[in-house]
Order: C-alpha cells, then sequence, then structure tokens
C-alpha cells in the first residue's frame, strides 16, 4: 500500500470535517468521537473509491472497517 494513501486520508478528513491536523492520528475513533456521521462516511467511501479505482461493497462500510484511519488501511490493504 502507497504510504501517501494515509496521508490522503487524513489530509481529507481534516479538510471536509474541520479537524486540526494536531487533533487527528490513526487511532482516533472517527465515528464514536463524533468527528463523522453516517453521511461523512459515505461521502469518505466515494473519496476512496475514487482514489483507489475500485468499489466498495456496501456490506463492507461497517464500524469496523471506517471508525479509525488504521481501520480504515487495513481494509484498504486487504483488497
Amino acid at each position: 500500500m502507497d504510504p501517501s494513501y494515509q496521508e490522503k486520508i487524513i489530509n481529507f478528513i481534516c479538510d471536509n470535517y474541520q479537524v486540526k491536523r494536531d487533533k487527528i492520528d490513526i487511532d482516533v475513533h472517527l465515528i464514536d468521537d463524533g468527528i463523522i456521521d453516517s453521511s461523512g462516511i459515505i461521502e469518505l467511501v466515494c473519496f476512496l473509491e475514487e482514489e483507489l479505482g475500485r468499489s466498495i461493497n456496501d456490506e463492507d462500510i461497517t464500524v469496523e472497517n471506517f471508525d479509525s484511519i488504521r481501520k480504515i488501511m487495513k481494509y484498504i490493504e486487504a483488497l
């Protein structure tokens, strides 16, 4: 996995959800901590699909796969 993907995801979250860069790391709970809501997850999935050039299955859009940057990276590495 290209390490720049992690940075792109962090930048996307910071730019779109008014999160300061120093307030986010790869283990912050995006959903549980209220950084991203359900519509934000859909926006994030669309961003990832565009970046990856692949579709993400609806059944894969879960807290287990999308509640932190670490979980997102693990999920996209498994694709």
